[in-house]
């Protein structure tokens, strides 16, 4: 005996496969860092890509965790596509550690964010050098002020050293 089914016009085709999910743009090449105090970190550079809008479309934010150490106006962004870069400038005679975030978001609103740390490194500085640096002026040049103390004298006067030798 042999038996058909009847079926309507062709076989079962697998539904077709999902969109692929969107994801978080990647950060990559940031690291932490340690830089002397008074200097800049110098552009640090990174990548972000977006599988679903491309590089080019992935906005790039950063913050810092102490602005006293590195103020939000004092992180500069730069670069496009995937090629971007990160300068922190730390406050002058800063000191300490600090921790900056850095935010990609792609066109979706899904973000991605990658925290590194900076250390700002103490320079000792000898006191004939800050010497030199805040006197070595012309005889005639304007006056200065030290901490609070303005100086108008001759250098050559041994007076106008002796409040920074109490």
């Amino acid at each position: 005996t042999l038996a058909l089914a009847a079926c309507s016009g062709g076989y079962d085709s697998p539904d077709p496969a999902p969109a692929p999910a969107n994801t978080a743009p990647p950060i990559n090449g940031l690291a932490d860092r340690m830089v002397n105090q008074d200097t800049s970190t110098g552009a640090l550079t990174f990548t972000v890509s977006d599988d679903e809008s491309g590089a080019g479309a992935v906005t790039v934010t950063a913050a810092s965790s102490d602005p006293l150490i590195v103020a939000q106006d004092a992180i500069v962004l730069s670069g496009a596509g995937s090629s971007r870069s990160i300068e922190l400038v730390p406050a002058e005679d800063a000191t300490g550690s600090v921790n900056v975030s850095v935010t990609a978001t792609d066109p979706q609103g899904l973000s991605n964010v990658v925290t590194f740390g900076v250390t700002v490194r103490a320079v000792e500085q000898s006191v004939a050098a800050f010497t030199a640096a805040t006197f070595a002026i012309a005889e005639d040049g304007d006056p200065q002020t030290v901490r609070g103390t303005t100086f108008v004298q001759d250098a050559d006067d041994p007076a106008t050293f002796d409040p920074l030798l109490q």
